[in-house]
């Protein structure tokens, strides 16, 4: 990523503050990006303090309100999380006021049906350019996504070195929170990338390094490149979610979080128990992060409805009519 310059009077403690967060283990990329349209907003604005005003911070608030309520949620709290930082450096910086609008906790997903993945599987490999790796690197990729539940910029971000085909695992390093794992290969994808890697010989430049997934010109794919392709393959295949928008790439990893669930539910297995291993495997620092992933489809709600009636029923003596 490009370095970010902070050119406002409060620069040196934007960048003091990023620094901080970045040693506690946090990425804070977005958080960043965020915290450089402040510095913008305070340059504009003529702020020539060394501390945050509350008249600053009212206009930064008033700036914001073209967005939308969540868009201007997370431009907002991460000001507000530096001006707290600030105040305990400064004590007469002021802290951004709280925000007074509604915030829709509304999880925003769609589970791609095995017909649908298909469809974009084929896709991938028959309508994207004919000679571009783009089309087998699209279809390894969706592969990857649906079955290991990686983080988008996890898996651009993947190496030939970290693929343990043979082991069947893989290694994902430095995550989101900046901790390394390993995580399950199916034996289908392991097949994958193995003929992968005969195609991507053909196409990858010298100097290069060693990506797994690479553009057309044999650099390194790009998460934005990636969703871009993606688009066009749910476009031409006609898929839409239940609000008629069209799904996202990080969706694959809410169907695989899913899918584990329902599998692991049709084999009769302790959710409670494994619900901690599919938080490990998909890098979560909690299993409430994790549960934000796991969408009963209505069949599951039935059939888990069904299931605890009849548990009722045997429990309770002369219930059964």
């Amino acid at each position: 990523m490009k370095r970010l310059h902070f050119h406002s009077s409060l620069g040196p403690a934007l960048e003091d503050f990023i620094r901080f967060k970045r040693l506690q283990g946090f990425d804070y990329t977005s958080r960043a990006l965020r915290l450089a349209r402040f510095d913008r907003f305070l340059r504009h604005q003529g702020h020539t303090l060394p501390v945050l005003t509350r008249e600053a911070g009212d206009a930064y608030i008033h700036s914001t309100a073209h967005l939308t309520p969540l868009g201007r949620h997370g431009e907002l709290s991460a000001v507000r999380t530096f001006s707290k930082y600030l105040q305990t450096q400064q004590p007469e910086s002021w802290v951004l006021a709280a925000y007074g609008f509604h915030v829709p906790r509304l999880v925003r997903f769609h589970l791609y049906s095995p017909g649908e993945l298909a469809a974009l599987l084929k896709t991938a490999q028959e309508q994207l350019p004919a000679g571009s790796p783009q089309g087998p690197c699209m279809h390894l990729l969706i592969g990857l996504l649906y079955t290991t539940g990686l983080r988008i910029s996890e898996a651009v971000a993947l190496n030939l070195t970290d693929m343990m085909p043979e082991q069947g695992r893989l290694l994902v390093r430095k995550g989101k929170f900046g901790k390394s794992r390993y995580v399950p290969l199916h034996p289908s994808t392991a097949e994958r990338i193995q003929a992968w890697r005969e195609i991507r010989a053909r196409h990858v430049r010298h100097d290069a390094g060693e990506p797994l997934f690479i553009g057309s010109r044999g650099q390194r794919l790009s998460r934005s490149r990636a969703e871009a392709l993606f688009r066009r393959l749910i476009l031409r295949c006609g898929i839409r979610d239940c609000r008629a928008r069209l799904p996202r790439l990080h969706d694959l990893r809410h169907s695989y979080a899913s899918e584990c669930l329902r599998r692991w539910q049709a084999q009769g297995h302790d959710l409670n128990a494994l619900l901690p291993v599919l938080s490990t495997v998909m890098g979560h620092v909690g299993l409430r992060s994790t549960q934000v992933y796991l969408h009963m489809l209505p069949a599951q709600l039935h059939a888990a409805m069904n299931r605890l009636h009849h548990h009722l029923f045997d429990r309770i003596p002369g219930a059964r009519p």
